[in-house]
């Protein structure tokens, strides 16, 4: 502290400086953010490229690990039995690929938000 100066300034100066750098912080960890899912192949293009007419049905069984027609089966039983549907971002077979992707193979959420580009509470759920 400065001699002779005056107590109730420095102590303003300290509220000012410390609401500046909490300020900062906040802006840089929470409000700027840079994206971090960027890829040109959404994971509902690519669930869309997987369900194509034309894909190879072994391609088909080893994203889903069953064939087509049983997952049309499940789809249609979750949907009747309203246990699952589509949501905005994420339809109900972009929602099966990731749950599949991730509980019949070593992977990670990670891995699930990089191959179908969504953040990792969108994976999570």
């Amino acid at each position: 502290m400065v001699p002779n100066q005056d107590p109730q300034l420095t102590e303003r100066i300290i509220v000012v400086t410390v609401a500046a750098v909490t300020l900062l912080y906040y802006y840089l960890t929470i409000a700027y953010k840079t994206p971090c899912r960027t890829s040109a192949l959404t994971g509902r293009d690519y669930v869309n490229e997987v369900m194509a007419p034309n894909v190879n049905p072994v391609r088909f069984y080893e994203v889903f690990k069953m064939p087509k027609r049983v997952l049309n089966i499940l789809i249609d039983s979750l949907i009747e039995q309203q246990l699952l549907g589509n949501s905005p971002r994420v339809s109900i077979e972009e929602k099966i690929a990731i749950f599949m992707s991730i509980v019949t193979r070593p992977a990670s959420n990670r891995l699930a938000q990089e191959r179908f580009q969504h953040s990792g509470e969108t994976i999570s759920r």
